[in-house]
């Protein structure tokens, strides 16, 4: 099922969410008690940075937070004459910025379920999606298109948040503009999805992008997707590039970056000669040209290639050539091999059941030849990210193209919180786990505009800080698992 058309079928069933609460969900974390005042001073010792700008590791340093800012760095030698209000001993931790998701749908629920128990079940998932990003090291986020924004969108959780009632990230918020009858347009069908804007003019597009800025955005998000990802697989109307460019010259007005859906290189095309900031996802209809190559480092466009993609949707079509490939057979092991522990580790218990059972379906290429009463997932468009997408990654990599780091969490089988994985599967194909470590924190502070404040592990920046028990350098494996994680220099999880 692909992303729009599972958003959709969520925002219908969100409305049934009115109706209560189910006794089958999880408890709500509870955040620990903050162990400072603002004004007061709150020392981490006994640690390792990991120095994202260089790849390196500063040793026997001493973090002072106060006012929720990194206030200072010190060595070993010079933290004696330091005051503080409370220490804490990190036992040898590796401190790196906190981790950045460019890339996921916090009001997604992660998986697919139908029966009543996960009507219920919605807003409880929506809240476990921010708590156990925090719980895994991921401190902000940008959201790129929320479901239901009358029930339980974005703006619902953001004031959950903030009024304490939860622990989640910050959230970078995208509003999306599309062509009518494109990707999309199915959506504004179930509710005024304040998140959503079709447009048939270049008129109707700068408005909408006015109006995005007018209501709060943080971004503007593009489409370019050419071919439906459900079964007919039928095409779809599309943006021209006169009116890509309108938007991303309105957005700049605007002072907003415009992200843009792609896996064509034709998507590709219009997108940089608009001047979009980031390209999403990757082409995998056919090698990136050199002259793409070019034009994207000319440019300084960012890709956030969201590999994760195919691990959650390679699946056998027959008659499908990018079907048994050595990388679809790599992703759908990975899958069989992980997805029920992921499910269980990020999703409530409803959603874990539902998403095990539409996993075997979708397994089954009988499925795609048969009718059915949910839209039904269309993989070849998958089956080609994990054979051509992932070596346009390769490619791109090698080329110095500026990357950042998302994984399209809250999809069926994607996670926001699971960045770390995203990381993973990015060095299983091929990229320097130093450089994913920056893409995640320093490359994607300067994507969502906020360089000056995260990304690095320096004053006077924010104090989102994520603790790892081992050297997160050596391999990103080591990044999937914190000890402990300050948002704001507050201490927001503890293992």
């Amino acid at each position: 099922m692909n992303r729009r058309q599972f958003l959709a079928v969520s925002s219908a069933v969100s409305s049934a969410l009115l109706l209560g609460s189910c006794a089958s969900t999880t408890n709500r974390y509870q955040l620990p008690e903050a162990l400072v005042k603002p004004d007061e001073k709150l020392a981490l010792t006994n640690l390792s940075i990991v120095d994202v700008q260089t790849g390196t590791i500063r040793r026997e340093n001493c973090i002072l937070i106060q006012q929720g800012r990194i206030a200072e760095l010190y060595t070993k030698e010079d933290w004696p004459s330091v005051q503080a209000d409370k220490e804490i001993d990190l036992q040898g931790g590796y401190v790196m910025p906190g981790l950045i998701n460019a890339h996921c749908h916090m009001t997604a629920p992660c998986s697919i379920a139908v029966s009543p128990a996960a009507l219920f079940s919605y807003k409880r998932q929506v809240e476990r999606n921010a708590e156990e990003c925090v719980k895994h090291g991921v401190t902000t986020v940008r959201d790129m298109l929320s479901v239901a924004d009358w029930v339980s969108g974005v703006q619902w959780l953001q004031e959950r948040m903030d009024r304490g009632k939860i622990a989640g990230p910050r959230i970078m918020r995208s509003v999306a503009i599309d062509i009518n009858n494109g990707y999309g347009d199915m959506l504004t069908n179930f509710s005024t999805w304040e998140s959503w804007h079709n447009v048939g003019s270049i008129k109707e597009a700068r408005k909408a992008v006015r109006s995005s800025a007018a209501g709060g955005a943080d971004a503007i998000k593009l489409f370019q997707q050419e071919t439906k990802l459900l079964l007919p697989c039928n095409d779809m109307p599309l943006m021209d590039k006169e009116m890509v460019a309108a938007v991303c010259d309105e957005a700049a007005k605007c002072g907003l970056p415009v992200a843009m859906h792609h896996m064509e290189i034709g998507g590709l095309g219009k997108g940089l000669y608009g001047g979009v900031n980031t390209l999403e996802h990757m082409v995998c209809d056919a090698p990136v040209p050199d002259e793409a190559l070019e034009k994207l480092i000319s440019q300084g466009t960012y890709v956030v290639p969201t590999i994760s993609i195919p691990y959650g949707y390679v699946f056998p079509v027959r008659g499908d050539e990018n079907w048994g490939t050595e990388s679809t057979a790599f992703y759908n092991n990975l899958r069989s091999d992980t997805l029920q522990g992921f499910l269980g580790e990020f999703c409530e218990p409803v959603f874990v059941e539902g998403g095990m059972d539409f996993c075997r379906k979708f397994s089954d290429p009988d499925s795609y030849e048969k009718h059915h009463l949910i839209p039904w997932l269309c993989p070849s468009i998958f089956n080609a990210y994990a054979n051509q997408g992932v070596a346009n990654i390769r490619a791109l990599y090698e080329a110095g193209v500026k990357m950042g780091c998302g994984n399209d969490g809250g999809v069926p089988f994607v996670f926001p919180g699971n960045i770390g994985f995203e990381m993973v599967l990015l060095e299983e194909a091929g990229l320097q786990t130093a450089d994913i470590l920056k893409m995640a924190t320093i490359n994607n502070a300067h994507i969502i505009g906020m360089e000056n404040d995260l990304g690095t592990v320096e004053s006077p920046k924010i104090a989102d800080l994520a603790v790892f028990p081992d050297n997160p350098l050596k391999t990103a494996s080591n990044a999937l698992k914190p000890s402990m994680v300050l948002q704001a220099g507050r201490v927001v999880f503890q293992a």
